[in-house]
């Protein structure tokens, strides 16, 4: 009995590395979408493998050194082999590629939705401490027109208050106005306006 003929073992082998190509090709597309498909489709609709071969590495983002490579094999088999370790090693950095860039891309909307966040969460504090702050600046202008001053006392108090409205909540100039504000508060005018009455009257 005669065996079949190698080449047919050849052929069969050729056409399962030119398959396994077109899987990889496709796979690279997906992956890669700097390269131009039509011109990858074209080279693998190249009956010659070797042809086929070096239409695709023509087309692929792969070294000078990987291009030359594969045009110093002869056989067209050999040629497809190398192609395919090629294609799979550039599959391979593109998926990392993918990987890194999808992590980074994570945490730069993460670092960008917290600083929002906390943008707000200042905007908002700001907003409630100046709030605070002019109610507590209401209550002091309530207690100097309530405090019974003399006129040049009250003047004096309401200046400084105008003075503590104009500076940074928390600064050594305002502490020493808050001070000078409450101690004229503090004193007891509305007493000594008696005394002075009863004093007139005797």
């Amino acid at each position: 009995m005669r065996r079949a003929p190698a080449v047919n073992e050849e052929g069969i082998r050729t056409d399962a590395l030119v398959q396994k190509i077109a899987q990889l090709i496709e796979q690279h597309l997906r992956l890669a979408p700097d390269v131009q498909p039509d011109a990858l489709q074209t080279a693998m609709r190249n009956a010659d493998p070797s042809h086929m071969a070096d239409a695709l590495a023509s087309q692929l983002r792969i070294s000078v050194e990987d291009k030359q490579g594969l045009l110093e094999l002869f056989s067209a088999q050999a040629r497809l082999a190398r192609l395919i370790e090629i294609l799979e090693i550039e599959l391979e950095k593109r998926q990392l590629d993918r990987t890194i860039q999808t992590r980074v891309k994570r945490q730069m909307e993460k670092a960008q939705k917290e600083y929002y966040l906390n943008e707000q969460i200042k905007a908002i504090h700001k907003e409630l401490g100046r709030k605070d702050e002019r109610a507590e600046l209401d209550e002091l202008k309530k207690k100097i027109e309530e405090a019974g001053m003399t006129e040049e006392a009250k003047e004096k108090a309401l200046q400084e208050l105008h003075r503590l409205e104009a500076m940074p909540p928390m600064s050594a100039e305002g502490t020493v106005s808050r001070t000078y504000i409450d101690w004229l508060i503090s004193v007891p005018w509305k007493q000594k306006s008696k005394e002075i009455k009863r004093s007139h009257q005797g």
